[in-house]
């Protein structure tokens, strides 16, 4: 982190708090040597870099022809986690803001002092649970979208099946580069991995 560096402002939407949701309003990111400040439905809060336990970079699940959305949860506190979106108030991909989410990230890392980078948990990818559960439903898509479709095609073959196989095929392979580009890893915060920055 360089000395003094100037307090930035990012117009990125986040969540304060765990859970899912379809779209998020809370909007407005603020970095300096002090940590990261926003204002939420809760509260405005500075979380100070000596706060922090965990920062987490992953993405969401996308069409092949689609750019994800990418995610940064940062945990801190006791229980508490902010989840940052690359993405639009309706949590899909928006390129201004994914130009935004890219330049947050990686001065977000740069500013975290050297005394905390050894403390604070780097992960890349889903947690090992989340992880082991996608790779299951990963064998039962495979199943579903790759073998149904290749049977089917056996079975009645005709133009409409062959549109449906590769349809089926497009699927998987999106949900595959998903779960490769969320394998659980850690990372560090000098050379951030640009699978985990969508």
């Amino acid at each position: 982190m360089t000395a003094s560096a100037p307090a930035t402002e990012y117009p990125l939407y986040f969540r304060d708090g765990d859970g899912f949701a379809w779209s998020v309003s809370t909007r407005g990111l603020k970095l300096d040597d002090s940590g990261l400040t926003f204002t939420s439905e809760r509260e405005t809060r500075t979380i100070r870099f000596s706060e922090i336990r965990a920062i987490r970079l992953h993405s969401a699940f996308a069409r092949a022809n689609e750019t994800p959305l990418g995610i940064c949860t940062i945990d801190f506190g006791t229980w508490r986690t902010l989840t940052v979106f690359s993405g639009n108030s309706g949590l899909t991909a928006d390129e201004a803001q994914r130009s935004d989410y890219h330049a947050f990230v990686r001065d977000f890392h740069r500013r975290i002092p050297q005394t905390d980078r050894a403390r604070i948990a780097f992960q890349g990818g889903l947690n090992d649970t989340r992880h082991f559960i996608v790779s299951a439903a990963m064998l039962v898509g495979a199943a579903i979208f790759v073998v149904l479709p290749l049977v089917l095609l056996f079975i009645v073959p005709s133009l409409h099946t062959l549109g449906v196989a590769a349809a089926s095929f497009g699927l998987a392979y999106a949900g595959w580069k998903s779960w490769q580009r969320n394998r659980p890893r850690s990372y560090s915060p000098d050379r951030i991995p640009d699978d985990l920055l969508p």
